[in-house]
C-alpha cells in the first residue's frame, strides 16, 4: 500500500519508505524488506521532494548502483511528484496531526 501510495505522489510514502528500506525501528519498518538500493533511491528521492540535503551513507552500493538509483528517483520525482517540493517544516506539522490521537479522544484501549 505505502509503494502504491508512493506512485499517487504520496510525500508521506517517501517518509516512511526512506527509512523502512534500510533500518527495522518500529513495527512498520520491521515489515519491509531490507534493500541497500531501494533504500538509497528513496534517500535520494526524499533529498528531491523535500528540497534538503542527505548526508551520504555507507551501504555498500558501488558508484555505478548508486548512479542507478540517482536515475531512478530522478524519474520517479518527475512522474509520481511532478517535480513538486514540499517544505519539511509544513509537512512535518500535517504529518504529526495524522498519527497524534485528538487531545478529547479516547484510544481504543481506554
Amino acid at each position: 500500500m505505502t509503494e502504491s501510495a508512493l506512485r499517487r505522489g504520496s510525500p508521506e510514502a517517501v517518509v516512511f519508505l526512506n527509512g523502512a528500506y534500510s533500518e527495522d525501528m518500529g513495527l512498520f519498518s520491521g515489515l519491509v524488506e531490507n534493500d541497500p538500493f531501494k533504500a538509497e533511491i528513496m534517500r535520494q528521492l526524499y533529498s528531491q521532494v523535500f528540497a534538503t540535503a542527505m548526508p551520504s551513507v555507507k551501504n555498500g552500493l558501488n558508484s555505478r548502483q548508486r548512479s542507478l538509483a540517482k536515475i531512478e528517483s530522478e524519474r520517479m520525482f518527475q512522474v509520481y511528484f511532478k517535480q513538486q517540493v514540499y517544505r519539511r517544516e509544513e509537512f512535518s506539522k500535517i504529518l504529526h496531526s495524522a498519527i497524534s490521537p485528538a487531545s478529547n479522544a479516547k484510544l481504543p484501549c481506554e
